[in-house]
This record gives structure tokens, C-alpha cells and sequence, in this order.
């Protein structure tokens, strides 16, 4: 497939579905409801999305959801991975004085806006890449035992 989307969000939905063809074909019915949930705003945050899902609940009921992704690696192999998301928006403003100051006449003394802003996202994230925002790993589960084991039976993607 050949298309601007192909490989991002048209071409993996349309495999899903022929997926979901497949399956038909071979079953003649699917042991339990699909339903996607696709939207296309997501290079713009997603910005309707909350709603949708907020007054949709009903509708959005399941009992499992998968998120999943992949592609074609380096050695042609097809991969997929499950539960890749999440995107952390983080908007910053500083303001140091009401107007400019010429280096001369105070600038000197006067908190620089870029610097303040440099040290607010030097603070965010630790050299060992550990995120400092509280609460950003409350949610998180780590890997369970069975998950280490099958990570180790994973081929070597190198």
C-alpha cells in the first residue's frame, strides 16, 4: 500500500480489518464484539477525543482494549508491539520584567527569561532519564515475572 497515512493510520486499520475478514472466512462468526475506536486528530492532541469518550461511555464499554503497533524491522521481519501510547504535553511561560531591558541599563541583574526556562526543563527529567513530575509513575505496573520469561523467549532483534 502507497499513500500518504499507509503506513501511520489507513494502512494499519485496513489490516485489521482484513484481518477481521480472515477471520470470518475461517469462522464463519467472531467469538466476541470488535470495536474500534479511530480518530484522525491525532497530530493536533487529539483535542475532541475526552469528549467523545466522556459522553460515550456506554458505547465505549469493552472488556479489554488493546493498543497495539508495528511494522517491518531492519531484517524485513514483521514486529508488533502492545500498550505503545501515551504523550506527556508540558507548556511552559516565563516572564522576568515587563519590558526589555538593554544589558546595560539591568539587564545584568534582572533573571533572564531564556535561563529560568532552561533550569524549569532541566528539571523535568534527571540524566538517568527518570522523570521528575510527581505522580508521572503512579499508574505505571511494572513487568510481572511470567513478563520477564517471555521477554527472555523474544528473538534477538539485533
Amino acid at each position: 500500500m502507497y499513500g500518504r497515512g499507509s503506513s501511520d493510520n489507513k494502512g494499519n486499520i485496513t489490516n485489521r480489518l482484513f484481518a477481521i475478514d480472515s477471520l470470518l472466512t475461517a469462522l464463519a462468526d467472531l467469538p466476541c464484539t470488535i470495536k474500534f475506536l479511530i480518530e484522525g486528530e491525532e497530530e493536533i492532541s487529539s483535542e475532541n477525543l475526552e469528549a467523545f469518550v466522556e459522553g460515550n461511555v456506554n458505547l465505549n464499554r469493552a472488556d479489554a482494549c488493546i493498543w497495539e503497533f508495528g511494522g517491518v524491522d531492519h531484517r524485513e521481519r514483521p514486529t508488533q508491539y502492545l500498550r505503545l501510547c501515551g504523550i506527556c504535553y508540558i507548556e511552559l511561560e516565563v516572564e522576568t520584567a515587563s519590558m526589555d531591558v538593554h544589558s546595560g541599563l539591568g539587564g545584568s541583574i534582572i533573571p533572564n527569561a531564556a535561563w529560568r526556562l532552561i533550569c524549569a526543563l532541566n528539571s523535568l527529567k534527571v540524566p538517568n532519564e527518570k522523570i521528575q513530575l510527581p505522580g508521572f509513575y503512579d499508574k505505571v505496573k511494572l513487568p510481572s515475572e511470567q513478563d520477564r520469561d517471555d521477554m527472555c523467549e523474544l528473538p534477538d532483534m539485533a
